[in-house]
């Protein structure tokens, strides 16, 4: 669970942010997955002849941009943060600078990496054969990081682009 920690990480960096979020190459498109579904989907090939010799991809039911999620992430939380584009390669200079300075910099290479690559892999094979039915990034929000209903903004979380 290290990606999902990680992106929970950023975004608790996106809420904190008092002058704004620095967002770059935010359009890598990704595919988070709720951990009960990818058990589900493991159990779903045990003793299921279909699924020898196939490789499956027990990924979520939504495809996001790295922007609609801290975009996502921001109205869950009732914020609202202004998005600077950076360069890459400002970013990673800026890392690299970081991580000479401090032990544990708050900005890493792996990080950036994280934000800029796509991981937007179809679990459609898996849906097919073995009757896998992951949920999509909303749903996963609710269940994931529950607000109180008298707090909820009045943009519901379930608005936005979907996959």
């Amino acid at each position: 669970m290290e990606p999902l920690a990680r992106v929970v990480r950023q975004g608790a960096c996106l809420e904190a942010s008092p002058d704004g979020c620095l967002v770059s190459e935010t359009g890598a498109r990704k595919r988070p997955v709720w951990s009960e579904d990818v058990i589900d989907g493991l159990l779903r090939l045990g003793g299921n002849p279909v699924s020898h010799a196939k490789r499956y991809n027990l990924s979520g039911g939504e495809s996001i941009s790295m922007l609609e999620f801290a975009r996502l992430l921001l109205r869950h939380h009732a914020a609202e943060r202004p998005f600077v584009h950076l360069p890459v390669p400002a970013v990673r200079a800026l890392a690299y600078a970081l991580g000479r300075v401090m032990p544990s910099p708050p900005l890493t290479h792996n990080a950036i990496a994280g934000v800029i690559n796509d991981a937007d892999l179809d679990p459609g094979e898996a849906m097919t054969d073995l009757g896998y039915h992951p949920i999509g990034v909303r749903e996963g929000f609710r269940r994931c990081f529950p607000i109180p209903r008298e707090i909820q903004p009045e943009s519901s979380i379930s608005e936005g682009v979907q996959g």
